[in-house]
């Protein structure tokens, strides 16, 4: 009796452990990728916003301790949530990939806490222009962005701001887990460091190694796939000469993968020169992750 009583505990720890980590212990018929307290996610863990770029706190009560922490909106859902206050403000990034739209929801927002809370939600290129979704609060957390954006576009940028009016307990506004891209494009960053000498677009001779992965990834990812190449800058010559180079990076780049055998897929190209920083460019470290170019796979 006592060991079929340590099994049965054993077995409850197990299904607490997997839900505590956001993951259904059974995969639905159809999901190709993982699922996520019932949400399926085609790209996995990747399709989790990684990086705080902003977070406002909203005004008194202050929030408990243990829910103050930005990052704790990382990555997959693990029930530890940020309250943003009232009137709070989080910015979020996809780093390793990009929002895009696919037909149905496109965005999740996991959300804990007793009480399910009214949240403003815009989407962002480049942490600049906004795009506002609208307002998301119980079953509207699965968000589909069609009505709003065109068909290849990509966003890195999710921005969060609580709009409850109930401000008197200690994890006042929502209760922010997690947000992930349903409709989600891979991306590959290449440091333009290791693909052009500077201030050139013409690809070196070991460039070749740094595109091996993207080419594999290419081959296996469907003749439909959409592709997306995108050329970068950091700030340093004029912003006219800064366009017309990552134009022309974004075209060496994609000449040469559509030249390799087996890859068939369609890509638009563009520059956006010094537009789209991904660092602060006030330090060599920042201006060396800002010359960059990307890939991204969008799903077929």
């Amino acid at each position: 009796m006592v060991l079929v009583s340590l099994s049965r505990l054993l077995i409850v720890g197990v299904l607490w452990a997997i839900a505590a980590l956001g993951l259904s212990a059974q995969t639905p018929a159809g999901c190709k990728g993982k699922v996520y307290r019932s949400v399926c996610l085609p790209q996995g863990q990747i399709s989790f916003a990684d990086e705080v770029v902003s977070f406002v706190a909203g005004a008194d009560p202050a929030t408990a301790r243990n829910a103050v922490d930005p990052k704790s909106a990382l990555g997959a859902p693990n029930i530890v949530a940020l309250s943003l206050g009232c009137d709070g403000v989080l910015t979020l990034r996809f780093v390793n990939n990009a929002l895009v739209d696919v037909k149905g929801p496109d965005l999740y927002v996991y959300e804990t806490g007793r009480s399910v809370e009214p949240t403003a939600l815009a989407i962002s290129a480049d942490n600049q222009s906004w795009i506002d979704i609208g307002q998301i609060e119980g079953s509207t957390r699965a968000v589909d962005i069609a009505a709003h954006v065109g068909p290849e576009q990509t966003f890195g940028f999710v921005r969060l701001t609580n709009r409850s009016t109930v401000c008197k307990e200690p994890t006042a506004g929502a209760d922010i887990d997690a947000v992930a891209a349903i409709g989600s494009a891979t991306r590959f960053s290449l440091s333009g460091a290791v693909l052009f000498d500077t201030g050139k677009a013409v690809l070196k001779r070991d460039a070749e190694r740094a595109l091996d992965d993207v080419e594999k990834m290419l081959l296996t990812a469907g003749a439909s796939a959409r592709i997306i190449v995108e050329g970068h800058t950091d700030d340093i010559g004029s912003e006219p000469d800064n366009q017309r180079l990552s134009e022309a990076r974004a075209r060496a780049i994609w000449a040469y993968l559509s030249g390799r055998r087996g890859v068939t897929q369609k890509a638009t190209v563009a520059g956006y020169g010094e537009s789209r920083p991904r660092r602060s460019n006030d330090s060599e470290e920042g201006r060396a992750q800002n010359r960059r170019v990307d890939i991204l796979i969008l799903p077929e």
